[in-house]
Formats: C-alpha cells, structure tokens, sequence
C-alpha cells in the first residue's frame, strides 16, 4: 500500500521539467520588468536633473558630434541654425549648441575623443548625426544579423547579461572603439621617417578621420612612390579629388584601382558616383549596375541608381531603388557603427546626458533605433525621411542638396540644414522640455 501511495505521489518528469522552465521564465519575466521600470525611473531622474541644472547653470549646453553634414555651412550649419531655433521658442531657455562636426569622420574617431570633450564641453545632451563614413569612406562591407537575434537583443536581460560577461571577460580598459590606426598621426603629425607604405596608409587614414584631406592626399601619394601596387590608395586618392570636383583625376584613380582589382564593387561604386556627379548618367549607371553584379548588398549603389532615376522622372523605378537600399541596410548592420553607437551610448547613460541620435536625411529610423533595442533609456531619435521626402518632392533635390555623395542623399545647402535643424528643435523641445512643436 505504501509503495501505490508513493507511486501516486511521484511527480513526473516531464512536469518537473515544465515547472522549472516555467520558474525560469517567471524569474525572466520579472527581472526584465524591473529592468523597465528602472529605465523609466533613470529618464525620470535624468530629467529632474536636467531641469535642475538649467536652473543652476542658466543654459543648457548642447554637443553637436557628427561629419561634413554637421560640421560644414558656417552659420548655415545645422547647429548654428539649431540654436537660433531653439533660443527662439525655447521660452526663456538659454541653449548653448556646439559643433564639433569633422568632415569626413567616423564614429571611431567620434568615440576616442568623447571623453575629452564631455569634459571640455560638460554639456547636458550630446546630438550624434554619424556613421555613412564607417569602415572606409570609399565604401564599407555590413554584416547580417537574423531577425530572431534582433528580438533577443531587443530584450533588456540580455544585455544586463551581456555586459556582465564583457566585464568579466575583458581587462578593466578604457573604450577602444573599432578604429583605423590612428595612433601615429596622433602622436606625430609629421610624415613617418620609414620606408613603410603601410604606415603611409594608416596616416592617411587617420588624417581623413580629422578631416585634414589635403594632408591624406600626400599620404597616399607617397604610399604609390613607395609601392606602385598599393592599389588601396587608388581608391581613396579618388575619394579625394571626386570631393574636390576634380573629376578627371577622381576618375584615371578608380581606373587605376580598378584594374587591379576588377571585382571590388566599391571601386565601380566611386567610380559611378563620378560619373553622376558630372551628369554622364548612362555611365554613371552602367558603373553601378557592374558594382551590384558583384555585391547586391552595396547600398550605396542601390541609393544612387535610386536618385538618379528620380532626376530622369522614372518614379517607379527609384522607389524600388530606394526600397532596395533601405532594406539592405535595416538587415545588415556595419559592424564599426553598431559597436561604437553603443559603446557612446553607454558612456552617456553613465554620465546622465541625454543622447540624440539623428538619422540622415531621407533615410529611416529604424536601424538606428534597433541598435539600441532594450538599452535605449535616455536615446531620444530624429527621424528625417519623411520631412525630406515630402520636401524634395515639392521643391526638387538641389533646393536641399548640393551633391549625391551618400548615394540616397548629399551635403545639404542652407535651406536643407535648416529642415534638418528644424526637425530636431521640434523633436528636442517636445521630448525634452514638453514644449509643442511648430505647426
């Protein structure tokens, strides 16, 4: 009798499993909604801070971080046409915008010197516009990550767990972002003393980073006096004179490039953007098609095939382009601008100052935003694509740009920046202060 009554008793195994799954979620379940509702408590706390230290301080300082798109135009920047709107309609708010944009930069070189400057600057938010430049400004390779790993990273367990096991994992060590090899030109600006074209290449590199393209332009010369097969400084030598307008050159550079390497499609890609930018659309076209044929995940291609068809008029053809490219780039991630966005991120959350990350005109959202999925506690995010989109369909592209050097999208003139400061005033003092946006 006693054995039937244990017999009864005895819990299966598969129910114990069931039971211990379901504690775990339930332990899962609960963790991560602490975890929530310590994000929103943190924007709570961050935000009586913020409003503390206006009324402190009497001006809210605001860190413009980003590349050409940032830094050029002088007071018809973006930032400088920020903080006359701002002051404006900031009622009674005194803003202080800085920008310390650099042509040409990437959000490496933005990452290594953010500490610096938060401690120059000490600014309540910083606004980050970066990223088209990543990996090499002749072009970059993406890496794809499955929408079920997107889910999962979404989650903000995960990347309590995540950071846990980095911090085991790794030595105790300041950010070292994904980077070229900047350390030379940072500690001696001079040209190296070697015969080493590869310390040449590297200073280039570097020089571009800054923004010093006159400089990188020698770089890469001496690198070909060196070593005439050095075919990586064909192409960055025809980076250079496309943005100069010096085009013949730009183009004899991507020829040379090239033919020693015929299946690299970012060298059709530049040599495509040469063409359009002298309007030889055939060309141009026929470059990019070539660049396509050998990596259908070169957005960029597809973004200027999308705007070039738009100049001749054929709708149809140019939204299936741009769907093209934004579908590239919402499944495939650069690997240098994911890790460094989050890696800024993090540094901004520990030093309570509200991040803005703005999307590029014309282009969406959604990528920046799924970087930060679960951790994106005190992000605010600009969206730019539809006020774009709207406007140059009402007024035409070179109202708002002077150029395609992004393929979808190009450095903005006066009446561009001031859309794009616009959209980001309204987003600032809506999210930040609960003042309405204009009408």
């Amino acid at each position: 009798m006693n054995k039937d009554r244990r017999d009864k008793t005895k819990i299966p195994v598969w129910q114990k499993l069931s039971l211990i799954l379901f504690g775990l979620f339930l332990t899962l379940f609960i963790l991560e909604a602490g975890l929530r509702l310590g994000g929103f408590l943190f924007l709570s706390f961050q935000e009586y801070r913020n409003k503390d230290s206006i009324r402190q301080n009497g001006t809210y300082r605001i860190l413009c971080l980003g590349d050409s798109l940032t830094a050029l135009g002088g007071r018809w920047s973006y930032p400088s046409q920020l903080s006359g709107l701002l002051n404006a309609r900031g009622k009674g708010i005194q803003f202080n915008v800085i920008n310390k944009g650099i042509p040409a930069t990437q959000t490496s070189y933005i990452l290594s010197q953010l500490e610096g400057n938060l401690k120059k600057y000490r600014p309540n938010m910083v606004i980050i516009m970066a990223g088209i430049n990543d990996g090499s400004p002749t072009g970059s390779r993406r890496i794809h990550i499955p929408a079920t790993m997107k889910v999962v990273m979404s989650l903000k367990t995960y990347n309590l767990f995540r950071s846990i096991w980095l911090s085991l994992a790794t030595k105790p060590a300041k950010p070292d972002p994904l980077r070229y090899e900047t350390d030379i030109a940072m500690e001696a600006p001079g040209l190296p003393t070697g015969n080493s074209g590869r310390e040449y290449i590297a200073l280039g590199r570097s020089y571009i980073l800054q923004g010093k393209l006159s400089q990188a332009e020698e770089c890469f010369k001496q690198v070909l006096e060196i070593d005439p097969h050095a075919s990586i400084a064909y192409l960055h030598l025809a980076w250079i004179n496309r943005g100069k307008r010096e085009f013949r050159q730009a183009e004899e550079y991507c020829m040379r490039f090239l033919a020693a390497e015929p299946l690299n499609d970012l060298g059709y890609t530049q040599l495509g953007l040469v063409y359009a930018e002298q309007g030889q659309y055939s060309q141009a076209e026929k470059a990019l098609k070539k660049a396509l044929s050998i990596n259908r995940y070169n957005d960029r291609a597809w973004g200027v095939l999308g705007r070039l068809a738009a100049q001749r008029g054929d709708r149809l053809s140019s939204q299936a382009y741009f769907q093209k490219a934004s579908l590239v780039r919402n499944e495939n991630y650069n690997p240098m601008t994911y890790v460094n966005y989050k890696a800024l991120g993090g540094l901004l959350r520990e030093s309570g100052i509200v991040l803005v990350c703005v999307q590029y005109p014309l282009r969406g959202i959604i990528q920046i935003k799924q970087i930060f999925r679960g951790a994106d506690e005190g992000v605010i995010f600009v969206d730019n694509q539809k006020a774009f989109e709207e406007a140059v369909a009402r007024d035409g592209y070179t109202v708002y740009f002077s150029d395609i050097f992004a393929g979808d999208f190009g450095h903005c003139t006066p009446r561009g920046n001031r859309l794009l400061a616009e959209n980001i005033a309204d987003v600032i003092l809506k999210e930040v202060f609960g003042i309405a946006a204009r009408k």
